[in-house]
């Protein structure tokens, strides 16, 4: 309780703080919730998926969740398992359902992999630039 008592108002006095802030955000998080919809809007229609946004942002929002909720780094296998589970539900085959979940994992891995390698490449070269410069001058 002793502990307890100076974080919640260290919390709360960070609430005030950031509250402004949270309009500035508010849009980008609607805009990440758009975008995301559409590309699994999209995703699915490539695989032969019909079927409504609302119905889309559910399923994406459960298997998200489950995720989210897993032991594993990134939700990985729990994310796609829930949704493959869903997209069973709505009377798709395992096979076409994994063929899916499976290149929406691939999709946005390699999505972040490419922005990771475009604008973290001068992070990677002054790192190992360093590393070396730090072993040389260890040798001497």
């Amino acid at each position: 309780r002793v502990k307890l008592m100076p974080f919640l108002k260290d919390a709360l006095g960070y609430i005030r703080q950031i509250k402004y802030n949270i309009y500035m955000i508010l849009p980008l998080v609607l805009i990440n919730v758009f975008i995301s919809t559409v590309y699994y809007l999209l995703l699915f229609k490539a695989f032969g998926f019909q079927s409504s946004i609302l119905n889309i942002f559910k399923i994406v929002s459960i298997a998200f969740t489950i995720g989210y909720f897993s032991p594993t780094p990134a939700g990985l296998g729990f994310k796609e398992g829930g949704l493959i589970f869903l997209l069973m539900q709505h009377k798709l085959s395992f096979a076409e359902s994994a063929t899916i979940a499976v290149s929406d994992r691939l999709a946005v891995t390699g999505f972040y992999a490419i922005l990771a390698f475009a604008f973290g490449m001068n992070i990677i070269r002054a790192f190992i630039k360093k590393k070396f410069n730090n072993q040389e001058e260890g040798k001497q």
